[in-house]
Parts: structure tokens; C-alpha cells; sequence
């Protein structure tokens, strides 16, 4: 016969000590075996107070979530993109924001964690692609150049089967084509079916989307493998940009790398003028950050030029 293999993720709550009513003990327990769950399955963890408040805090927003479209809660706010050298803008990344009467302003990743656990990624995503798109034409008329928009993707999301087909439809509703926009898409996420044959990335790629890899140098991957990603632009997480000399020699490796390996390489959390100096002097393409524009909302493009 088929072998199986199972592994089981277990909530524990006792009685009395966590609860004397009956249904609210299943619930204890309920909210230990979500934290067993995303503590990486497989194992038991025994219920305490504040798991249940934050699973609490889950499903509230959840429920509101469902509805954040409908009620016109959610909007986006874009931040510029700019060359190193010319200084000039190249494009935006949009980035989502949800305000709700009740929990009042979310956290961008705490709106994300909450729809990829909830199934809602695909719909809210799917929001965010037509309304960048939308927003996309108008800066473009502003800014009077062809100028592209950045759209981070789930992975959930990418790896839905009619993913691409979909996004095809909405950039030709919107009259443009995959070399206008460009997805970001976390290294952990893009290394995971690196080995399988057309895998998410490279069907995307083919269709002529450009790829950027977010947060570059936070997450686990090996640098073995980077040169498999058909991404074009690595974005280097903000982490990267302060005064320490060590870090300034770090950025000068991975710039060195990053070139070898014919990417672009674009950086994120510049603050300063010295900063955004620095690194163009060690080569890097694109800036992003407070110093070249914080993340505004169309409006604000509308009236500063």
C-alpha cells in the first residue's frame, strides 16, 4: 500500500486553569494549535492568555478585510523611483494602505499577513493591480515620460494558475504592456521552486514582466543560487544604508556582485544627500527613499506639478 506521511500541530488548554466554561476551553486550545501552526507545524504549544487575544485580533480584521474593498478603506500611496546618476524619477512602487473607522490606520504587513492567512491575498492584490494601473496613466500625463509602477505580488498569488492570464487582461484593459510595470517579490519566495521547470518567476518573465527581488540580504537564500532567478533589478534592503563603515564595504561586495552577475541594482531607505552620494560613487543604478520622496498619495503629484 501508499505510504502516508502526517505530522500533527496540537493546542493544549487545561481545566480549570484556563478556563472552567467549556466551549471557551476548545477555544484556547483552538488558539494554541493556530500558534503551533505558525510556529512552523509539527509540534504542541500549551495555551497562554495573549494567543487568544491575537487571534482575536485576526479574525476582527479578517471580517473587516472582507469588506475593505466595498467600503473604499484601502488606497495607495506611491513612492518614487529615481537613477542614481541623473537623479531623475524612473518610476513608483505602490504601496497599499488600509484605514478602518474601528482599528483606524493598519499596518501595511500586518493587512498582507492577515489576507494571505485568510485566503483574501488574491482579491486585495487584485485591488492594488487595477487601481496602480488606473493611477499609472495619470503619471505618466504628469510627469509627461513613460515612467513604470512596482507591485509587490504574494507569493500565493503568483502561484494561482490563472495569475498571469489575469494580469494580461488588466494591463490590456488598461492599454499597456508587461514591460510598464514591474513585481517585486521577496528572495525567499522567488527561491522556492528555483529548481522546478517552469516554475511562477519564469513563466512571468516570458510573458515580458520584469522582476525585482525585495528586501535583498535579510532573508536565508544561498547567493548559489541567485544567479537562477530571472529577476532584472535587485532591490538591497534599507537595513544596509547607515554610516558604518563595515556596511559600507558590505554594499561595495554586493554592488560588485550584483554587477558581475548583470543586474540592476537598486537601493532603498536613502535618507540623506551624503548617502545617496555614496552610492552612486559605489555604482548602484536606482534609489529609493525619504531623501528622493516619501510614499504620497496620487493627489500630491496631481498639485506639485
Amino acid at each position: 500500500g501508499n505510504i502516508m506521511a502526517l505530522s500533527v500541530s496540537i493546542g493544549i488548554a487545561s481545566y480549570p486553569d484556563d478556563s472552567s466554561d467549556k466551549e471557551h476551553l476548545i477555544m484556547c486550545a483552538d488558539s494554541a494549535m493556530y500558534h503551533a501552526k505558525k510556529h512552523g507545524k509539527n509540534r504542541f504549544i500549551r495555551y497562554k492568555h495573549e494567543m487568544e487575544m491575537s487571534l482575536l485580533r485576526l479574525s476582527k480584521l479578517a471580517r473587516h478585510l472582507n469588506f475593505a474593498v466595498e467600503n473604499k478603506e484601502l488606497s495607495l500611496h506611491y513612492q518614487p523611483i529615481v537613477d542614481s546618476n541623473t537623479r531623475e524619477i524612473v518610476g513608483f512602487e505602490a504601496l497599499l494602505r488600509w484605514f478602518n473607522s474601528q482599528f483606524k490606520q493598519i499596518n501595511p504587513q500586518e493587512a498582507i499577513k492577515v489576507a494571505e492567512e485568510t485566503g483574501l491575498i488574491n482579491k486585495i492584490e487584485n485591488w492594488v493591480i487595477n487601481q496602480a494601473l488606473t493611477d499609472l496613466a495619470t503619471l505618466r500625463t504628469i510627469f509627461k515620460k513613460p515612467v513604470t509602477m512596482s507591485i509587490n505580488i504574494s507569493s500565493q498569488h503568483m502561484a494561482e494558475s490563472s495569475f498571469i492570464e489575469s494580469l494580461n487582461d488588466k494591463l490590456s484593459e488598461h492599454g499597456f504592456i508587461p514591460q510598464d510595470i514591474s513585481l517585486e517579490l521577496t528572495e525567499t519566495v522567488l527561491m522556492q521552486s528555483i529548481d522546478t521547470p517552469n516554475n511562477p518567476s519564469q513563466k512571468v518573465t516570458r510573458e515580458g514582466y520584469t522582476l525585482h527581488i525585495d528586501d535583498f540580504g535579510t532573508g536565508y537564500s544561498s547567493l548559489a543560487y541567485l544567479h537562477k532567478i530571472p529577476a532584472s533589478v535587485v532591490k538591497v534592503d534599507r537595513s544596509f544604508v547607515n554610516d558604518d563603515k563595515e556596511l559600507k564595504n558590505t554594499l561595495k561586495f554586493m554592488q560588485a556582485m550584483l554587477t558581475e552577475l548583470k543586474f540592476k541594482s537598486l537601493i532603498e531607505g536613502v535618507e540623506t544627500e551624503e548617502q545617496a552620494l555614496a552610492l552612486t560613487n559605489l555604482g548602484f543604478d536606482y534609489q529609493q527613499g525619504y531623501f528622493h520622496g516619501r510614499p504620497q498619495p496620487l493627489s500630491y503629484y496631481r498639485g506639485s506639478n
